[in-house]
């Protein structure tokens, strides 16, 4: 199996923050480091332990030192270069989806195209495997269906117009999804509206993703808080930074969130918040993805900026506010 250690880091940044949780390192990669697009749209890590990017201009497979790029000139089976979504499912097939609407399969190390029609169906926003193993993949139009039906148990048939979406997928194959700010989950192959109490404003789920205790947490009503069975528990305080691209919970209960126009923010159990934004080593404040690989590494696909790995340093580098007035530091006491 593959192990990411040692990363080959071209460009090491740093992030310092206020508070007992100062110190992440950040490592970012862009095309002249081997992407093939630094628009990073999808990433997730295959049982081999390689991590795999979606771009616009193609797949890309990483090593921890180099990227293999598989696109419609390298790859023929692979025609369509837009990836909006990525998934493995439990035995070992890389599921890829598109922005055409269209899916392609990676297994035993061959690509295959799935059938349909480029540009008619409206693009692949997520892929997930439900409790008993059936892949689906819920497009931007507000439809969730199989990969492999042919589209012949699509529920719920919402207009085509394109909608925005959130997807969640908890380890027993739970899901939960959103459309225009109203949550469902799938069950037994069907959709159900899940009733999530009164409203306080609007009632908009602007933030989803699974808890790993159990539940979801929801960004509603400017609230992260978390449901479960029916009921509104843990209150991680208000949000408040604009629209939500994506979110999960990290392996030691931090919350990351990706905005699109105020950085990535990770909300700690206490509490705590911390920020990675322009200011704080990442090229952009707009983020698209995030993505926890096995060593507990955050990847963030950051606009079109490249994708960032962030993980806590042991220590920081300090920047004054004026950048040192352009001199070089040669000295500490």
């Amino acid at each position: 199996m593959l192990v990411l250690a040692g990363l080959a880091c071209p460009r090491d940044l740093f992030a310092v923050t206020s508070g007992a949780y100062a110190g992440y390192s950040i490592h970012i990669w862009q095309t002249e480091d081997g992407l093939p697009q630094n628009a990073v749209t999808a990433i997730t890590q295959t049982h081999d332990g390689y991590l795999w990017f979606g771009t616009m201009a193609g797949l890309a497979r990483f090593d921890g030192e180099r990227f293999v790029t598989f696109d419609s000139s390298s790859t023929p089976r692979l025609p369509d270069n837009r990836v909006s979504a990525l998934f493995e499912d439990r035995d070992g097939t890389l599921w890829i989806g598109h922005d055409t609407g269209l899916i392609t399969r990676f297994r035993d190390g061959d690509f295959e195209l799935l059938p349909g029609a480029p540009g008619a169906r409206a693009k692949v926003a997520a892929i997930g495997s439900d409790e008993h193993g059936t892949v689906w993949m819920l497009r931007t139009s507000g439809v969730i269906e199989p990969v492999e039906a042919g589209g012949a148990k699509r529920v719920p048939a919402f207009a085509d117009r394109e909608k925005l979406v959130r997807f969640a997928r908890d380890l027993e194959g739970r899901i939960f999804f959103s459309v225009d700010g109203d949550a469902s989950r799938l069950r037994d192959g069907k959709v159900s509206a899940i009733d999530l109490g009164p409203a306080q404003h609007t009632g908009y789920v602007r933030g989803l993703c699974a808890a790993s205790s159990g539940g979801w947490w929801i960004v509603r009503d400017d609230r992260i808080r978390k449901w479960t069975d029916g009921v509104w528990s843990d209150d991680r305080g208000d949000w408040h930074a604009g629209e939500i691209n994506a979110s999960m919970e990290l392996h030691d209960g931090t919350l990351a969130f990706a905005s699109m126009n105020d950085g990535v923010h990770l909300v700690r159990p206490d509490g705590g918040v911390v920020v990675f934004n322009h200011e704080s080593a990442l090229i952009q404040n707009w983020a698209r993805v995030l993505y926890e690989d096995r060593e507990g590494n955050l990847w963030i696909g950051a606009g079109s900026g490249g994708v960032a790995m962030v993980r806590p340093a042991e220590f920081s580098v300090l920047n004054a506010p004026d950048g040192w007035q352009g001199h070089t530091v040669l000295a500490v006491v």
